[in-house]
């Protein structure tokens, strides 16, 4: 049986309004990065620091409105390039980076308020970076699923939910 999940406005979160604003207070989010060695870290990256406070507002606004509303990440891009600057391919990858991250937040953050304990690691493509971990079964809480947030990581988490 398939549990609904629904899409509660980020900006009620704790993690949605943290990361509001650390977007208009410092002008940049977290980014996953995998080092040579092959771990996983966590690093600040600044991508709207030459921006007013005001501008990574409307920035922070159209990221979560996209968000909310499964805008498509074109129009997003576009949007944010305009506040921006820069170039049509380099926008895309932010607005897809920075909504996949809110989406797994609010993902992972549901399945463990349902009591969901696992996931199967599920790719939108026969090949890619993950393509080994494609039907495999992971606990919610593993550290693994943090590697979903990498740039370009076309992955998802299928959650298994057992009738009680």
């Amino acid at each position: 049986m398939a549990v609904p999940i629904t899409l509660p406005n980020p900006e009620l979160t704790a993690a949605g309004r943290a990361y509001r604003e650390q977007l208009v207070r410092e002008g940049g989010s977290i980014v996953v990065k995998k080092t040579k060695a092959g771990t996983l870290c966590r690093r600040f990256r600044p991508w709207l620091a030459g921006l007013s406070p005001k501008a990574r507002g409307r920035v922070a606004d159209l990221i979560f409105s996209a968000f909310t509303s499964c805008r498509s990440l074109k129009e997003t891009a576009k949007d944010l390039k305009t506040i921006r600057g820069g170039c049509e391919g380099t926008a895309y990858r932010i607005a897809r980076r920075e909504i996949r991250r809110l989406q797994h937040e609010r993902d992972f953050l549901q399945f463990r308020e349902r009591g969901i304990r696992q996931g199967i690691w599920r790719i939108d493509l026969e090949e890619g970076v993950h393509t080994g971990r494609s039907g495999k079964l992971f606990a919610i809480d593993d550290p693994i699923w943090t590697e979903l947030d990498l740039e370009g990581c076309i992955c998802w988490c299928e959650p298994v939910v057992t009738d009680l």
